[in-house]
């Protein structure tokens, strides 16, 4: 392949839809193999018809960034941006439901106003209690914030990065992501500080984060400007987890270490093995 065009991460390669496999349907989830007339998702024909070709790369399988400092040139500005934003998903629905769960039981935790109620307590991550079987921490945990600008950095984060990653990897694979990130995050912080409690999505915005260290090793999907601006928020994170005590820097590592290694390491979840 020509040095300018990288493989598309979407489809790897194979510019068809990861959703279809290029058929151009999907077998209506509603009616499985007993087709009705009468079904408003796939007008009783049993099929949900969509695009064969990739989304991502329009069906070329791969980008061509020939404009780009890859091939021998600064990008321009409208070039970089049309290169972004046109993997940005017009509905990223799994990341808008992650971010107003998210606020929602902050919010019920009673947190933000005083002393946390009933699922405050029942949810923060206590690695006594959930290696003692209370395995739901693990994950409770993840939608609960110390306090409003917690909450408010963390949600922020999550729309900041989660968006892109979500239209890439597909919304089965985004969400494994998220959720072992989060959990193993949780893990190695159980393991190296087990008497210290915590809550917050961080270990899982990580993993997320970390994906797009990985996405690039693997395809080179970012223009170097955008990489570069993501090594620096790297190092700035990194400081503010060694000079703030508050800060659960394990949870951070762990989560990192996961994202990167899951989206390095698998092939594409929803081609393979997240069929419909």
């Amino acid at each position: 392949m020509d040095d300018n065009k990288i493989t598309c991460p979407r489809c790897e390669g194979s510019g068809l839809c990861i959703e279809c496999e290029g058929k151009g349907f999907i077998p209506c989830p509603d009616c499985n193999e007993n087709i009705s007339p009468s079904c408003k998702k796939c007008s009783g024909t049993g099929k949900i018809f969509c695009s064969p070709k990739c989304e991502v790369c329009d069906g070329k399988g791969y980008i061509d960034y020939s404009t780009t400092s890859y091939g021998g040139g600064e990008l321009p500005k409208h070039r970089e941006e049309s290169v972004v934003v046109s993997i940005i998903p017009q509905r990223p629905v799994a990341t808008f439901v992650l971010l107003v769960l998210s606020v929602l039981c902050t919010l019920c935790s009673g947190i933000l106003f005083g002393e946390g109620n009933l699922l405050w307590y029942l949810g923060v991550f206590i690695p006594v209690l959930a290696k003692d079987g209370e395995w739901w921490r693990f994950i409770t945990s993840m939608f609960l914030h110390g306090n409003f600008w917690h909450l408010a950095f963390n949600m922020y984060f999550l729309y900041c990065v989660g968006p892109i990653i979500e239209q890439l990897m597909g919304t089965k694979k985004y969400l494994t992501l998220y959720f072992i990130s989060g959990i193993l995050g949780s893990v190695l912080s159980m393991i190296l500080m087990p008497k210290v409690a915590s809550v917050g999505a961080s270990g899982a915005l990580f993993g997320l984060f970390a994906s797009y260290f990985a996405l690039h090793a693997r395809f080179r999907c970012f223009p170097e400007k955008v990489m570069k601006n993501l090594y620096f928020w790297l190092g700035v994170n990194i400081l503010f987890g060694v000079f703030m005590p508050s800060i659960n820097m394990w949870a951070h590592v762990g989560g990192f270490i996961s994202g990167f290694l899951f989206i390095y390491l698998f092939p594409n979840p929803d081609k393979r093995n997240f069929k419909r």
